[in-house]
């Protein structure tokens, strides 16, 4: 058998929950619970009927439904519907999948649903993004949204919103006022010849391998964030999902 017969004979012998749900409201098919009677006393799809209460073969889809994966009992009454004449399909992952999207399911209390399994559907609320960090931040991300500190400014962050202290200010060279650390310095500050370590930028602010301004030397322009070439892009999505 070629690998198209096989997928092809899949979408033509099997559906799934979400096919089926859609299916009920727009499309005459008849859905069959096979389990016991037990089982469907317990909970089991609206509009469904039991194996034993369906009618003669009349040409309507039908449509065989288990516990779950790890059951086949669906598989087995599709097999021997379909050497009885019947238009039939299995539906993957049962009423287990079905309670997971979140469908209803009639209960001895009445119709009810349960929250979705976000591993089988979409969540509704899409998670709320990190805030960068110091550490990301320092490889050239933007560190707009956080106050820098002390340690960050060392790293090529803009230090301007924190007064200089003497000893910052001394640091490697750097002029009056100016607010340096491992070669870093903000606004207008003077650098000596050694006040700035090899690759940093000259603008608003610089570091050794950071800068956010609008001049760089070495570097690669990324919006309002200029990266040295030994950083290298970030990484792409994983996949195109």
């Amino acid at each position: 058998m070629k690998a198209t017969d096989f997928f092809a004979a899949r979408l033509a012998f099997q559906t799934d929950v979400s096919d089926v749900h859609a299916a009920l409201s727009t499309a005459t098919v008849r859905l069959v619970d096979t389990r016991s009677t037990q089982a469907w006393t317990q909970a089991h799809i609206p509009g469904a009927i039991r194996l034993a209460d369906l009618p003669a073969d009349d040409g309507t889809p039908v449509v065989t439904y288990c516990w779950g994966p790890g059951c086949n009992g669906a598989t087995k009454a599709a097999l021997a519907l379909a050497r009885r004449g019947y238009a039939v399909r299995e539906m993957l992952g049962g009423i287990e999948y079905w309670i997971r999207e979140g469908f209803p399911v009639v209960t001895p209390t009445g119709e009810s649903r349960r929250t979705p399994d976000p591993l089988t559907v979409p969540t509704l609320t899409p998670p709320s993004p990190a805030r960068p960090s110091a550490t990301s931040a320092a490889r050239g991300m933007d560190v707009g949204v956080a106050p820098p500190s002390a340690t960050s400014a060392a790293h090529g962050m803009d230090v301007s919103v924190a007064p200089p202290s003497p000893t910052s200010a001394a640091a490697d060279g750097a002029g009056a006022g100016a607010v340096t650390a491992c070669g870093v310095r903000a606004g207008a500050a003077a650098a000596g010849a050694g006040s700035m370590r090899a690759g940093a930028a000259v603008g608003s602010v610089a570091a050794e391998d950071v800068a956010v301004g609008s001049v760089a030397a070495g570097g690669v322009a990324v919006g309002s964030v200029v990266v040295v070439d030994e950083v290298g892009p970030l990484p792409g999505p994983a996949c195109g999902c």
